[in-house]
């Protein structure tokens, strides 16, 4: 999903900015406005239960909305300060972290493989490695 959710953002990885040109609503964010940051929620959740320590995803919740309900409170003033009434009527449309089961019917823009491998090489590498880690400490050759 965060794949999907990247391959469709121009701008992904800069601050938010004045060169933002259009408002996505294509791909993952034709069904709901946040598929990255559900996508983040999913991988933690992921690498905590990989921990073996399921106690610690409640706390990873409680941290992960703490932390990504001011970015999307920040992110969403400014997408209706940039777009106004375009912005309105998508956030009314489209759920912020539940799927719709029909897409927006927003103007649709291309899926960018090449956004993809800028942009998320290191969060694949990094996740890769997470992952081996994991494996490794399964067969005892580390203990953490």
């Amino acid at each position: 999903m965060r794949i999907w959710a990247v391959g469709y953002i121009r701008n992904y990885r800069k601050a938010m900015e004045k060169d933002v040109e259009e408002l996505t609503t294509s791909g993952p964010y034709a069904y709901l406005r946040n598929p990255l940051y559900l996508a983040n929620g999913i991988i933690g959740t992921g690498v905590v239960f990989l921990s073996g320590r399921i106690l610690m995803v409640a706390i990873f919740w409680v941290v992960f909305v703490v932390l990504y309900g001011s970015i999307v409170k920040a992110e969403e003033a400014f997408l209706e300060q940039k777009f106004g009434k375009s912005y309105q009527e998508y956030r009314a449309a489209v759920p912020g972290f539940f799927f719709r089961f029909t897409p927006y019917p927003g103007k649709k823009q291309p899926f960018s493989w090449e956004v993809v491998a800028r942009k998320e090489t290191t969060t694949i590498a990094t996740l890769g490695l997470v992952v081996f880690l994991f494996y490794l400490r399964g067969f005892g050759f580390l203990s953490f």
